[in-house]
């Protein structure tokens, strides 16, 4: 699925310092982190941390500057979310900037490479009497754990956010109810155990009434196993596998949270990063100037009905907006760098191929000098037509030749991943 991006819209911004009060609305917190190894990166969503920022309205960074490259497999791992009462829905949107994926397959060509419960209830000492009494015995202890399950599902309906970890908050209380609810567990199956292999109904309708205990004893332990799958989520978070994705792409992953009647919960959590080419290199996009003739033309109807061409634009140069690959080497923590650079027209991409080589200064900044090969149009069969008098004399073509040429150009462009 696609989702609309403007890499002008990231290259202005790339471009405008920030201003201390745009400074002062950027949430200071850090929702999203990335650690990396060997070939895997997880990105961490605290969802604590993102919460703090939806409450003083203050928006997180969320584009991720770490170097993701197409070999790395991406998972995402969310903590500090309620599991227990909410689930998370995923959405990865991923969009293909062309131009960056036309210069890394040049690059790859020019180097040669292969493309709170209750305490659970002690049981009672006394052995049962009888399978009836037995059953009721059965039957009632399932009541007392469903409630106390719903009593503390109820309690934390509406937290999103679980604080704390495994020994301190809200999180170690998700742990102690589970134990609890663990020995709920055992008792019931304890008190199957018992009826089963001790004692046996007398009539059908014992036997009936047995079918519908052992269906809400399932029923029971399978909501005990879903609250402790929950609560394994609240105390080490939910992995997701975004997995690996070409170079060229950027990849948005938004995470919603869900309750149980499938309403949607805030915070949304919203972080995205860009696949970068296996090979090292930089992405940036400006404008360039060059010497290639920029000429355009129509066609018209002569006087002796022939169609002829009319020039209508003549510029002795070109300026483009170019989006430019690079592969060098950095130097003083990256504030400085030279590159051999390839480019290539961003609107249109391979009408013209820029070859060149940048220095990089201030980490983002890139000037590059080189030549541009690009089609110039040469009129041919110059015909003067009069129509009237002198005055509205006017020059028509009988044709056109396109000429490829090779000419300088000069750019100023800005890394935008």
């Amino acid at each position: 699925m696609t989702r609309p991006f403007s890499v002008l819209a990231v290259l202005l911004a790339s471009l405008t310092p920030a201003t201390t009060a745009a400074a002062a609305n950027v949430c200071t917190g850090k929702p999203y982190t990335i650690t990396k190894s060997t070939g895997l990166a997880t990105i961490e969503v605290d969802w604590e941390a993102l919460k703090k920022c939806a409450d003083a309205k203050t928006p997180p960074k969320d584009r991720l500057e770490e170097r993701i490259d197409e070999d790395t497999v991406v998972v995402t791992k969310v903590v500090h979310f309620n599991f227990v009462n909410y689930t998370l829905a995923y959405k990865v949107d991923e969009t293909v900037v062309e131009t960056y994926v036309n210069l890394a397959k040049l690059w790859t060509q020019a180097l040669g490479l292969p493309a709170g419960l209750a305490q659970a209830r002690v049981a009672n000492a006394d052995e049962c009497a009888s399978f009836g009494s037995c059953l009721g015995e059965w039957a009632f202890d399932i009541v007392l754990a469903e409630m106390d399950l719903n009593k503390f599902l109820a309690a934390q309906e509406h937290k999103i956010v679980l604080s704390g970890d495994s020994t301190t908050g809200d999180v170690k209380v998700v742990l102690d109810n589970y134990a609890a609810m663990q020995k709920w567990h055992e008792k019931l199956a304890a008190d199957a155990d018992n009826i089963i292999k001790t004692r046996k109904p007398g009539t059908v309708e014992e036997v009936d009434k047995f079918r519908r205990v052992y269906a809400s004893h399932l029923e029971m332990l399978d909501r005990i196993g879903a609250f402790g799958a929950a609560a394994d989520l609240v105390a080490n978070g939910e992995t997701h596998a975004i997995g690996k994705k070409k170079g060229g792409t950027i990849v948005a992953i938004t995470m919603t949270p869900k309750s149980k009647t499938q309403a949607t919960g805030s915070p949304v959590a919203s972080v995205e990063y860009f696949s970068h080419s296996r090979l090292p290199v930089e992405f940036h996009v400006g404008y360039a100037f060059s010497t290639l003739k920029d000429v355009s033309f129509e066609t018209v109807r002569s006087a002796a009905q022939a169609d002829l061409y009319s020039v209508v634009k003549n510029n002795t140069n070109t300026n483009a907006m170019v989006a430019f690959l690079s592969l060098g080497k950095t130097a003083k923590n990256g504030q400085i760098g030279a590159f051999a650079t390839i480019g290539t027209d961003f609107n249109k991409p391979g009408e013209r191929v820029y070859v060149g080589g940048s220095i990089n200064f201030l980490k983002r900044a890139f000037v590059t000098v080189g030549l541009v090969s690009g089609t110039e149009q040469v009129p041919l069969h110059a015909v003067t037509e009069t129509v009237g008098n002198a005055l509205n004399a006017r020059e028509l073509f009988a044709a056109i030749n396109p000429e490829r040429h090779w000419r300088g150009f000069g750019a100023i462009s800005f890394r935008v991943f």
